[in-house]
């Protein structure tokens, strides 16, 4: 019981997209997630779990080029400190890669059960302060969107990214469902998909709108075709309406203001089309090893690439983009093997599938992998992927209950 409070606590710190700030530098401020403070618990950890398998020690080596490179930056450019600093805010999520295998390690899968409550506590959390805090139907983040605070206190990063974050991590909420053992857990597992499915609208983010609508799609289809073809029209219902409401109120109008400056312009990306064509540009001309992490203000006038892998490209060339998305897709293809070994059941993998194509479209329009919060998640759960593969079937029977086959009526 002791155990499972302590795992409940570090999980509702993990996932809460809060940070903690420690001044600026120049016009970029100092935060880092409260996640980050697992790291400091690495070297603990490490005493106190088995050794990790050599393949964690050769992928760590390997991601490390990006904090090399970013000192190379700092060097070749005077002295600039900012190059490291941008390159070990990059870098410090892939450190969740071994707190991810040492957690799976010590505890199996026990450590993990208690995430999606964690999960189902910061979504009720960022509801019932928007409602506090906020004018319905406006929220209490910035520009009234919704999901922008927590209790009094701002949410980290900027609400596009925190929305798309919370998109993403709702597919937690359709994994449970599947495994749960209990009416009242399924009940409460779709309470938090639909707490999820009304913040994330309100919160005016296109882009983790269509996330949620996606995570929500593969819910359904999890079940069958039927379902999930139900699923999108009640989906567009849903929001059609849901936008007929808005659109009278100040948050409706400020939404449709830029729907209709963007359809102006030709452009309802708002100006991400011009955005990555100037970055794409920057790219050839420093193609290997790219702006070696030199914020992308000092090269443009826009602040962000708006793209997950642009924005990789920019900050470490070609050769950091191999490196970085050659570790994505080697862990896509660890999973898979998970998903044969082990004989996930179809729910499952459909579920599974749902998350990593929300996380995949959502990096085509925002750098969300670069999001610390968010970021830290996939190196946790990319090393859990890692030590599962690594280990035979028969050395754990942690992921048995995910094989679990969810009866429909």
């Amino acid at each position: 019981m002791k155990s499972n409070s302590l795992s409940f606590i570090v999980w509702v710190l993990y996932l809460a997209p809060l940070s903690i700030s420690f001044g600026a530098i120049g016009q970029k401020p100092i935060d880092f997630p409260v996640s980050d403070i697992i790291i400091l618990l690495i070297p603990a950890l490490l005493l106190l779990s088995k050794p990790l398998p050599r393949r964690f020690g050769f992928a760590m080596l390997i991601l490390s080029y990006f904090i090399f490179l970013a000192i190379l930056g700092s060097v070749t450019s005077g002295g600039d400190y900012t190059n490291f600093l941008s390159g070990a805010s990059f870098f410090s999520p892939t450190l969740h890669l071994l707190v991810g295998g040492i957690l799976y390690s010590r505890f199996g899968f026990s450590f993990f059960r208690p995430a999606p409550y964690a999960l189902l506590l910061i979504a009720l959390s960022l509801v019932i302060s928007d409602l506090l805090f906020g004018s319905f139907p406006r929220g209490c983040g910035t520009e009234g969107r919704w999901g922008g605070c927590l209790f009094g206190f701002d949410v980290y990063g900027f609400v596009n990214s925190s929305s798309a974050y919370l998109a993403i991590m709702s597919s937690l909420f359709s994994g449970a469902y599947f495994v749960a053992k209990t009416r009242l857990q399924r009940i409460s597992f779709l309470a938090g998909l639909a707490i999820v499915a009304f913040i994330v609208p309100m919160s005016l983010s296109r882009s983790a709108t269509l996330a949620i609508c996606i995570v929500l799609i593969f819910f359904l289809y999890a079940y069958n075709w039927k379902f999930a073809l139900l699923g999108t029209v009640l989906c567009l219902v849903f929001f059609s309406t849901a936008l007929e409401y808005l659109q009278n109120t100040l948050i409706g109008r400020g939404l449709a203001a830029r729907i209709e400056a963007g359809i102006q312009r030709g452009d309802i990306t708002s100006g991400r089309f011009d955005i990555w064509s100037e970055t794409i540009e920057l790219i050839f001309r420093a193609p290997l090893f790219g702006y070696k992490f030199g914020y992308f203000s000092q090269h443009s006038l826009f602040g962000t690439a708006h793209n997950q892998f642009l924005e990789v490209a920019f900050k470490s060339g070609l050769i950091g983009f191999s490196i970085y998305f050659g570790f994505i897709l080697y862990i896509l293809l660890r999973l898979r093997n998970i998903v044969l070994t082990y004989r996930l059941s179809f729910p499952m993998y459909r579920v599974i599938m749902g998350g990593v194509f929300a996380l995949l479209l959502t990096a085509i329009t925002q750098p969300i992998m670069n999001y610390s919060v968010m970021g830290n998640v996939i190196f946790l759960l990319s090393g859990v992927a890692l030590a599962i593969s690594l280990k035979g079937p028969c050395e754990t029977n942690s992921p048995r209950s995910l094989q679990r086959r969810h009866r429909v009526g």
